[in-house]
């Protein structure tokens, strides 16, 4: 592998690029974060929890939009 980011605790459902540097992944469904990397240091740089697994990240013009899953419960 090219690199490897290590923080997410379960598979990735979703990843988005937000720029040259910086992208954004979901985990599923025994992780239920979003994480936003900076790849130059492969650490993430914020965590949000969501309570659900992430299964998709779209994006507008002002806005990132995740699409989510059953619960963790």
């Amino acid at each position: 592998p090219i690199s490897t980011y290590n923080e997410h605790t379960g598979a990735v459902r979703g990843l988005k690029w937000l720029n040259e540097r910086e992208f954004i992944s979901g985990g599923g469904k025994e992780d239920g974060t979003l994480k936003i990397w900076d790849k130059s240091n492969q650490n993430s740089k914020r965590t949000y929890l969501t309570d659900a697994q992430v299964l998709d990240i779209h994006e507008d013009s002002k806005r990132l939009y995740t699409v989510h899953g059953h619960g963790l419960t």
